[in-house]
């Protein structure tokens, strides 16, 4: 996903620059010490631009600096005053950053609806992808995807064939992002070479067609990969949870697992008793003390729960989706048992043996999950998760600067998943190196504190802190 672009200009009074929409100029007055900045947008959605004026004469020296939301067809004028101390000359040097945005109004989470035709259902086969909100909807190739909210089309790609699991076909996905009117985007991604019917600038309304289900990218099955982001001032994309509602304005809550159609939520394949219900309220109360003792740094006990649901039954045609679906279910024992069959005869297929790696660790069988991580990077897999939870394995089984090593490169590929950035600290702890984890954690809360939001850290934070003053 495309977040943001630099661009830079060389300027004496009377030249502009113009790039990907955007006509900037900017226009000093020496003896007031002022300067006028004019920048233009052509495109159909607003736009976030980040500008720093330094004189030509030393262009690392920022004189002015200035963060403007420029309406969709519209421009701004405004003043730029220089930093105290500083001064304008006749001939400015100029570089600004640009992203889809908005920053004049918050993201409203309301009103989406289901991406697909009215009557087609669809199976929540991911959510969330990690620490963030993003849903995958299995579906059928060729299962035609229409758009979840009105905007305007601001990205397609519609070039690549059918992907795998691969790494190397990461990038290669045709999508359709859209921008919205509260300066958010919607991405579409894994549809089918050849089926995009929208084109950049195009205005959309909720429920046009936009493309249909394929295989293109990283993916071991038909699927659309959807999620809804708006950039911040950083030009960082904040994830959002979007809200659908049926057609007659009832929410649907998105849960893995779960059967959806635009009407609303299919009824379960099994009618829950209440034995049923019980088991599932106590594994929820369970992950909750998890998370709890995850917060105050404690060890992880997990008492394995018995998923009240079946997996991997008759409807599924082969082990590797039967393996998949019990690993959906958090049925790892089962998982395991038919990940080995499927691997033992799909030996390149790198996504399987991850997560047949990370069952094991999930089961806390982590003299087993550690040769299967390596089995798995023998094919080239990593991402974060995969990376964070074999950092968990390599520690349980005293292989501590292993560990650390590779929930470093977690929080690398993942800065925000709070789990990684949690599990780092508590294993620089444990090693000695307080510290370090004192400062990996205040720096981040530090910087969210900045941002305007919460602090995440503070309880493991007090007692590291404890500890060192021991």
């Amino acid at each position: 996903m495309r977040n943001f672009f630099l661009f830079l200009a060389l300027i004496s009074v009377s030249l502009s620059g113009y790039c990907d929409g955007l006509t900037v100029n900017v226009r000093p007055s020496v003896p007031n010490n002022r300067a006028e900045l004019t920048i233009g947008n052509s495109k159909n959605h607003s736009q976030i631009v980040k500008i720093n004026v330094s004189n030509n004469s030393n262009r690392e020296d920022v004189v002015a600096s200035k963060l403007v939301t420029v309406p969709a067809n519209g421009n701004i004028t405004d003043e730029l005053v220089p930093i105290e101390g500083k001064k304008f000359s006749n001939e400015l040097y100029w570089i600004y950053w640009r992203g889809v945005g908005d920053l004049r109004v918050d993201a409203d989470q309301k009103g989406y609806q289901i991406p697909f035709s009215e009557g087609t259902q669809v199976s929540v086969c991911q959510f969330p992808h990690g620490s963030v909100p993003a849903i995958d909807f299995c579906a059928p190739k060729g299962t035609k995807v229409y758009s979840a909210r009105d905007g305007v089309v601001i990205w397609t790609v519609d070039k690549y064939d059918d992907g795998g699991n691969s790494p190397n076909h990461f990038d290669k996905a045709n999508l359709v992002e859209i921008f919205h009117i509260d300066g958010s985007k919607a991405l579409y991604t894994h549809l089918d070479k050849g089926s995009i019917v929208v084109q950049e600038g195009q205005s959309v309304n909720k429920g046009d067609l936009l493309g249909a289900v394929g295989l293109s990218g990283q993916t071991s099955g038909s699927h659309l990969h959807f999620h809804v982001t708006k950039l911040n001032s950083d030009f960082k994309d904040d994830f959002i949870e979007p809200k659908f509602i049926t057609p007659s304005s009832q929410e649907i809550k998105i849960i893995r697992g779960l059967k959806v159609t635009r009407e609303g939520a299919a009824q379960p394949r099994i009618q829950a008793n209440s034995d049923q219900v019980a088991t599932k309220q106590i594994a929820a109360e369970r992950r909750e003390g998890d998370k709890e003792n995850e917060i105050a740094g404690q060890p992880r006990e997990k008492t394995p729960v018995q998923n009240a649901e079946e997996c991997g039954g008759s409807g599924f045609k082969d082990e590797g989706a039967k393996a998949v679906d019990c690993y959906g279910k958090n049925r790892y024992e089962r998982a395991i048992e038919l990940f080995k069959k499927h691997v033992a005869r799909n030996k390149d297929d790198s996504l399987s043996l991850a997560r047949l790696a990370i069952s094991y660790t999930r089961l806390n069988r982590h003299e087993e999950a550690v040769p299967a991580y390596q089995n798995a990077i023998a094919k080239n897999w990593i991402s974060y998760d995969f990376a964070s939870l074999y950092a968990r394995s390599l520690f349980a089984i005293g292989k501590k600067d292993e560990a650390i090593k590779w929930n470093r490169r977690a929080l690398i590929l993942a800065p925000e998943c709070n789990d990684c950035r949690r599990d780092l600290a508590i294993q620089l702890k444990d090693t000695g190196k307080k510290q370090e984890a004192l400062k990996l954690l205040k720096d981040y809360d530090s910087k969210r504190l900045q941002d305007g939001k919460k602090e995440v850290f503070q309880g493991l934070i007090m007692l590291i802190e404890d500890e060192l003053t021991k």
